[in-house]
């Protein structure tokens, strides 16, 4: 039976969770939502506040999902500022990662890309 697009997504999204636990992340929260602007997870990784947009591709997809288009960075750049200005006190690190889940013959393959956004900051 084929997966939807959305239940294929939120396969993906619990796979980079367990995934950023393992190694040490605290999530904070879970597609947060600020008016249209969502992030899909808002960590803790050591005194840096991190905002992971997910990619999961099922095993048809052409692309790799390798990038985060500019439009949409500049949501998630605004949605992470909101965020930041009403859950953080003080001055706190932060930066933008990429987590790409793919599905290729049953099998489930995550690439973690730290600052996704090259230099860009809330």
């Amino acid at each position: 039976m084929e997966r939807t697009t959305i239940e294929t997504g939120r396969s993906g999204e619990k796979l980079a969770e367990k995934y950023l636990a393992s190694r040490g992340f605290k999530i904070l929260a879970r597609n947060w939502r600020w008016f249209k602007y969502e992030i899909d997870i808002i960590a803790l990784h050591k005194d840096v506040i991190v905002f992971i947009e997910v990619k999961t591709r099922g095993p048809r997809a052409i692309d790799e999902g390798a990038e985060i288009k500019l439009p949409q960075r500049r949501r998630i750049i605004r949605a992470a500022s909101a965020y930041l200005s009403m859950n953080v006190r003080g001055d706190m690190s932060c930066r933008f990662d990429l987590i790409r889940v793919r599905k290729s013959k049953g099998d489930w393959w995550i690439d973690h890309v730290q600052d996704a956004f090259e230099g860009a900051s809330a």
